[in-house]
């Protein structure tokens, strides 16, 4: 095992240390353009996101309405984690996710070649001014 760059690396994946600031404009539509955070790995590799912790740093409007972040693999049909009312906040603040299974037999969750985005649960949401701060720990997982 060997760690260099905020990167570790074992036999069977690699382990990633990401942080992503997401500008208030850009929270304001995550849900009709859902921000990418990992690029996709390639062909055979799978992205498994470990860990995820959502700051908001607080400026002077609170958002409302859609405060509910989802972090997914693209084309999936299940997220792979939760921010409950992430965006509801009015101080600074720091969450974290909560991590999800899947529970249909046709439920898809890593997908092959798929980058990973944080979308909005229902709509847009509204009113806010702040910025957020997504920390990640993932790993790429060889098929």
């Amino acid at each position: 095992t060997t760690y260099q760059n905020n990167t570790i690396v074992t036999n069977d994946s690699v382990i990633i240390d990401k942080t992503i600031t997401i500008p208030s404009a850009d929270v304001l539509n995550l849900f009709t353009t859902p921000y990418l955070l990992i690029d996709s790995p390639g062909a055979g590799y799978y992205i498994q996101v470990l860990t995820a912790s959502c700051q908001v740093d607080f400026n002077t409007t609170a958002y409302t309405v859609s405060t509910t972040l989802n972090i997914y693999t693209d084309t999936a049909t299940r997220v792979q984690h939760v921010f409950s009312n992430g965006l509801n906040a009015t101080v600074n603040r720091i969450g974290v996710s909560a991590q999800q299974g899947v529970s249909g037999g046709a439920d898809t969750q890593l997908i092959s070649n798929k980058g990973i985005y944080l979308q909005a649960q229902t709509t847009n949401p509204l009113l806010g001014d702040s910025d957020i701060i997504i920390y990640l720990t993932y790993r790429i997982i060889q098929e």
